[in-house]
């Protein structure tokens, strides 16, 4: 074929400015081999650097073998390779964790800080109170009450919860506080007072898992429910001078008959208006406006979730629907009724009632100490993603 003019023309004009230019692809290529060059000599004097303070702390022990050893170039490489990979993890693994320690709100900070305080306050108060003056220690105890169980109600009627303040330990309270300020002198109450504080209540520290945690207003608020009526209870027992002469210890029918058998007709009682309140009269109105109470929080819906949880719970979810509160009602009176019968023993026994209550209030703290090991760490350097979720959503 004939070539056009304008082709070759073309051509013309172009190859002048690329043979201009021919040389300067290989001129790059030889800066960046230099470069490397300086970078490699660079690194094996590092190395080198490296292993001559190796040699000087390993001092004469050294053969002319190893120091060969050391010397080989391969060796060097490697070793520079292995500092630069080890500073590079270093380096992330440091990001990582500041990423982690990020703070939380420090709204949400405050308010545990305050808790925090009041909570240590308030071990330190229950032990001066007790040491100094223990036939006084109900007048705290009901003040806590007050307060705390104040706060509590205002809080759970704000999340439809307001319906657990209706469970057992909640009615051992009161009859409790009744008793102190209405019939102080009543030895039936007093004996009533006991059975539930150092039956039921005293118990739940460890089957309800209480924790003693200073900054968590809720648990704090728990644990007192269940072992500020048991301290009230020692203390009445052993350090009331009023009613000492009827403190006395009790024989065996006389002690099942008021520490077990009349503490388990007022359980029945309490039993029934629980059911009648919660499952019948207001049921509907609960579920209709979320509300929660305890069964719902410790009986799943689903059977095989259940099942997994506890035998029990799988033996009350395989009974029709409206039957599982009253089985769940029966289970929850065997173990009431059972832990009445160790009240006889404390009642009779000093060192058997501190045993006790100072075992339980140790496992408390054990409880909190675990909680703050395996959860408060995690909530407040896991970068603070309980305290986003919740501003999320409201």
């Amino acid at each position: 074929r004939k070539q056009r003019p304008g082709v070759q023309l073309q051509k013309n004009t172009i190859e002048p400015d690329t043979m201009g230019t021919e040389n300067e692809p290989s001129e790059q290529a030889g800066r960046g081999m230099v470069q490397r060059r300086d970078s490699q000599l660079k690194q094996v004097a590092d190395s080198i650097h490296s292993l001559q303070r190796r040699i000087s702390n390993i001092g004469a022990d050294l053969t002319a073998e190893d120091i060969n050893a050391l010397l080989d170039p391969s060796s060097m490489v490697a070793t520079t390779l292995a500092d630069t990979q080890e500073r590079e993890e270093t380096t992330t693994l440091e990001q990582k964790t500041e990423i982690e320690r990020r703070p939380m709100d420090a709204r949400h900070v405050r308010r545990d800080e305050i808790a925090f305080f009041c909570g240590v306050l308030n071990v330190a108060l229950t032990a001066f109170i007790i040491g100094r003056s223990p036939s006084t220690y109900y007048v705290y105890w009901t003040v806590k009450s007050v307060l705390l169980f104040t706060w509590r109600f205002i809080t759970y009627r704000r999340k439809s919860l307001q319906w657990l303040m209706l469970e057992l330990c909640y009615f051992g309270n009161f009859v409790g506080l009744i008793h102190v300020w209405f019939f102080p002198e009543s030895m039936a109450q007093r004996r009533l007072t006991f059975a539930f504080a150092s039956g039921p209540l005293m118990f739940s520290i460890a089957v309800m898992r209480n924790s003693l945690v200073f900054h968590d207003v809720d648990k704090s608020t728990t644990l007192m429910m269940h072992a500020s009526p048991a301290m009230a209870a020692w203390t009445l027992r052993w350090y009331d001078d009023k009613l000492d002469g009827a403190m006395a210890p009790l024989d065996l029918p006389e002690a099942l008959r008021d520490l077990v058998v009349i503490p388990v007709m007022y359980y029945v009682i309490w039993v029934l208006l629980y059911y009648l309140v919660v499952f019948r009269c207001f049921g509907e109105r609960i579920r209709r406006k979320g509300g929660v109470t305890m069964f719902d929080l410790m009986v799943p819906k689903d059977r095989d979730v259940a099942k997994k949880k506890s035998p029990i719970l799988g033996f009350i979810t395989s009974f029709q629907p409206r039957w599982q509160p009253i089985v769940y009602l029966a289970f929850h009176g065997t173990a009431a009724s059972l832990s009445f019968f160790p009240v006889v023993a404390c009642w009779n026994s000093f060192a058997m009632h501190t045993t006790l209550l100072l075992g339980l209030l140790s496992l408390s703290v054990w409880n909190g100490g675990t909680f703050y090991f395996k959860v408060f760490a995690k909530k407040y350097y896991g970068g603070g993603t309980e305290a986003k979720a919740k501003a999320k959503s409201s």
